[in-house]
């Protein structure tokens, strides 16, 4: 601690510090190695008490410091061990980068090409410590000088020798060139396998990798490399990496480059191009429905879609629950891949869960209850055509105790109490009990009842609003409240109970 910047901030008294040093100069190693390795464990150096006597830091001043000291440091190793010196650093648990970089300015221009074959000379034990010291040195040595150099290695290397060299290459569209001239196994190796990076990357080269990588079988590395600026890609790309990803292996390692968000603004940046209809955006939406569905952009293309066509909604509830009559659902629905099939339970729960627009509304809010009623009466048909009349009624309830935005701003809204009438199915009843039951998710309570008898006030109250016009819906209400009530008192005795004990 006396010798680093923290000695400021401890008081640690001049005596101490001398003393710290003294000890630091009798203990430095002998070994040439051993006593520069630790200006290469990482790319942060902790500064000492003589690099910083401002408190103020300076990161560009201690960058700058650093990298000089790390280049004397290579210098006087490569100078007097040449490449058994590099081994021995790199063997002590260097980071081999950091090390690349400190070695280009070091190594004359007539020994680069030398220097790079004996790094992919090295065994495979070694090789990953070699790739990362290549990558170093290549993005040490500048754009220029490096796509000088890099030709004339490649000439007198075999294809796997070149494909791991050009696969630790700086990452841009010179090296995609050298690729593009070797042969088709350097270009397979080298695609399979390669770190994409997004960067500022011009719109033809964004195109042109999204093309290179889905024909490598790795969409998901294709949709990472446009970065956030969705503009660059063409919307037909777009769209072939999106159902690409959708229908890729799970295992795939490029998979972690898919984030919610990003496809949120991927989605929003197809939403405004004519190319793409909105059925494709529909399809988009459900194949990435688990994502988007609690996102501020939400599924409106979908949500539109269901409503216009019951038999997708069915399709879904189909999906997600398997007949009650134990028969046999047509063909065309199994799905025979266990990973699609995974998919597709996947998304067909969170379209269920999570659509909220009711069918017949126009676009003013208002909604046309005779043609909500035709789109009940179709799922109610289909449920009962296919063994799934109990659960199809359920989930048509929990979904009306999920609507909230209709013109009249009554709770339940107008249309849901017609419906809800007009039907008059227990089950149905019960689905929306659920529904509101769940929508109160987690919650932190007391030791009491009292949010509960909150509650039960409510629904009675709604329950006395709705006895004359819907008297169905009253008893729904009805039901709650006397539900709630029951916890109330059950919340009671359990706290009073915890009471007693603690």
């Amino acid at each position: 601690v006396a010798l680093t910047r923290f000695a400021y901030r401890l008081g640690v008294a001049e005596s101490t510090v001398r003393c710290a040093r003294h000890a630091f100069e009798r203990l430095e190693p002998s070994d040439l190695v051993a006593r520069h390795a630790w200006l290469f464990r990482s790319h942060w150096i902790e500064p000492s008490i003589d690099d910083l006597p401002d408190p103020e830091d300076d990161f560009a001043r201690r960058r700058e410091n650093a990298e000089l000291e790390r280049r004397g440091a290579m210098r006087d190793i490569w100078g007097t061990l040449g490449f058994q010196g590099l081994e021995a650093l790199l063997d002590g648990g260097a980071d081999s980068e950091v090390v690349g970089e400190a070695l280009a300015p070091n190594v004359a221009d007539g020994d680069r090409n030398g220097f790079l074959r004996n790094c992919l000379a090295t065994g495979l034990d070694a090789a990953g410590d070699f790739d990362g010291c290549i990558r170093g040195f290549l993005r040490s040595l500048g754009r220029e000088t490096c796509f000088a150099v890099l030709p004339s290695v490649l000439k007198c290397l075999p294809s796997d020798k070149a494909a791991r060299l050009l696969r630790n290459a700086p990452f841009r569209s010179e090296t995609w060139d050298l690729v593009d001239r070797a042969d088709a196994e350097v270009q397979g190796a080298y695609w399979s396998v390669v770190e994409v990076r997004p960067g500022p990357h011009s719109a033809g080269d964004v195109n042109r990798l999204v093309d290179l990588l889905l024909d490598a079988q790795r969409p998901h590395a294709a949709f990472w490399t446009v970065g956030n600026d969705w503009s660059r890609i063409e919307a037909a790309r777009l769209t072939r990496v999106l159902y690409a990803m959708a229908s890729a292996n799970p295992e795939s390692s490029d998979q972690r480059m898919t984030e919610g968000y990003r496809l949120e603004r991927a989605l929003e940046s197809l939403q405004g191009r004519n190319e793409v209809s909105q059925d494709d955006l529909a399809r988009l939406e459900y194949l990435y429905v688990d994502y988007l569905a609690r996102t501020p952009r939400g599924i409106p293309n979908l949500a539109r879609k269901v409503a216009q066509e019951p038999a997708l909604y069915f399709q879904a509830l189909a999906l997600a629950h398997v007949r009650e009559d134990h028969g046999q659902d047509p063909p065309k629905w199994r799905i025979g891949d266990e990973n699609q099939a995974a998919r597709a339970l996947r998304a067909s729960r969170c379209l269920l869960s999570e659509v909220r627009r009711l069918p017949g509304t126009r676009p003013d809010g208002s909604v046309d209850i005779d043609s909500l009623v035709t789109w009940v009466d179709e799922i109610r048909r289909l449920c009962r055509a296919h063994g799934r009349s109990r659960i199809g009624d359920q989930r048509i309830g929990q979904f009306f105790s999920r609507v909230r935005d209709t013109d009249d701003g009554d709770v339940p809204p107008r249309p849901v109490c017609e419906v809800l009438e007009r039907t008059a199915s227990a089950e149905m009843a019960l689905g929306y009990q659920m529904g509101i039951r769940n929508a109160r998710g987690a919650h932190i309570r007391p030791d009491t009842g009292e949010p509960e008898r909150r509650l039960a006030a409510k629904y009675q109250d709604l329950a006395e609003r709705h006895q004359f016009d819907y008297p169905f819906v009253s008893a729904i209400f009805r039901e709650l409240s006397e539900g709630y009530v029951c916890d109330a008192e059950w919340h009671d005795v359990q706290g009073a109970a915890r009471k007693r004990i603690w």
